[in-house]
């Protein structure tokens, strides 16, 4: 809209009648003017904030998913530390002394250990091995918390028990005490796996 559209509107709509002199109409017209330009600004302002807040938004969104993300690989990690054994131990003699050391620390007796092989399905892997055990049934069930709360995890997939013979033995006087037989097992990954496959050569 022009300078001379707008003088023509407000000649057209009788503002001119009120003036003394057609001089007078100029302040009406650039006023008008200037109001047209504010809106038109203010309209160009809005659209300008809304794609502010959008891009603010994806930008506030992407931060939230690398959050998300690290807190994720954090988790991973943690729990890689807790369940798997860690690269560049001999799974078969870790899993023997790690029981031995719990077995001690309640006054249990190793009866007797066979490793098993290395097993494995899919991506996981594991290596298992047979516990006879010997102790208390008190000083039993203080081992098997120490193995529940293992880390890395140590893992049971049977237990059988079983009346010990009366005998003295490393945990003092065995009347009435209890064997179990324990196959258990631990999560291997990368070196402890070639570890494993080699027969811990």
């Amino acid at each position: 809209m022009t300078l001379k559209t707008i003088q023509e509107w407000l000649c057209d709509n009788g503002f001119e009648q009120g003036f003394k002199d057609r001089v007078l109409i100029a302040p009406v017209v650039i006023a008008a003017v200037l109001l047209l330009a504010g809106l038109h600004y203010s309209r160009l302002a809005g659209r300008r904030r809304q794609a502010a807040a959008t891009a603010i938004a994806k930008i506030q969104a992407n931060s939230k998913a690398v959050d998300q993300y690290r807190d994720l690989m954090f988790s991973w990690n943690a729990l890689r530390k807790e369940s798997f054994l860690p690269e560049g131990n001999d799974p078969v003699e870790w899993i023997q002394v790690q029981v031995s050391s719990y077995a001690r620390s309640v006054s249990m007796e190793i009866v007797s250990f066979n490793p098993g092989g290395a097993q494995s399905q899919g991506n996981l892997k594991w290596q298992q091995g047979v516990f006879e055990i010997r102790g208390s049934y008190n000083n039993l069930g203080r081992f098997m918390a120490s193995i529940e709360n293992s880390r890395p995890f140590i893992g049971v997939t049977n237990m059988s028990l079983g009346r010990a013979a009366s005998q003295q033995g490393a945990g003092g006087d065995f009347f009435g005490a209890v064997t179990a037989r324990l196959d258990m097992f631990v999560f291997m990954e990368g070196a402890s796996v070639a570890n494993a496959n080699s027969g811990g050569s």
